[in-house]
């Protein structure tokens, strides 16, 4: 926190990347910092994906309504599951109501663990991450049409989280 102050002090917004905060304190002070109008954005670059963003681009007649997503995420839980949760957000559209732990398995040093999410628009989501070793994000969505799945392709993220960041910074001057 200490490294945006000058910048929040001067009426600057910010970018925090993950983790946004590490301790108890650091979120009331981002919280004071919000109540006092300061603009602090951070996440996660993969829901800005193309292939997030492609596929809510499609009118919801031709993909169909969103029933269930599943997702994957890896290296660990604290840095990377934000990603694929983040993602999953963005496409169900709407905020969690409920999130459950389903389980753990541990092969070897990976220990996998499973997690549910319902959203109030009832969409459900259900994520898997793996402990010290990589996965990719990979996606699928259950629709009333069809299924759709696709894998993130990470060499791109950075870019499609700038323009969306770079517009609200742009129009804040």
């Amino acid at each position: 926190m200490s490294r945006t102050r000058y910048f929040i002090d001067a009426g600057k917004p910010v970018f925090i990347d993950k983790p946004v905060v590490g301790n108890i304190a650091d979120c009331r002070e981002l919280e004071q910092l919000a109540d006092d109008r300061a603009v602090i954005l951070g996440g996660s670059s993969v829901p800005y994906a193309e292939e997030i963003t492609s596929f809510l681009a499609l009118p919801e007649s031709e993909r169909g309504k969103i029933l269930n997503i599943f997702g994957t995420s890896g290296v660990d839980s604290f840095n990377y599951a934000i990603h694929i949760v983040q993602a999953i957000q963005r496409i169900a559209q709407s905020d969690a109501v409920s999130v459950g732990f389903l389980g753990q398995h541990k092969i070897n040093s990976q220990i996998s663990e499973s997690y549910s999410i319902k959203f109030e628009n009832d969409v459900t989501a259900v994520y898997h991450s793996v402990t010290g070793l990589w996965q990719p994000f990979v996606i699928v969505i259950m629709t009333t049409t069809g299924t759709w799945h696709f894998q993130i392709d990470t060499t791109k993220i950075y870019g499609q989280l700038l323009d969306p960041y770079l517009r609200f910074y742009g129009d804040r001057r």
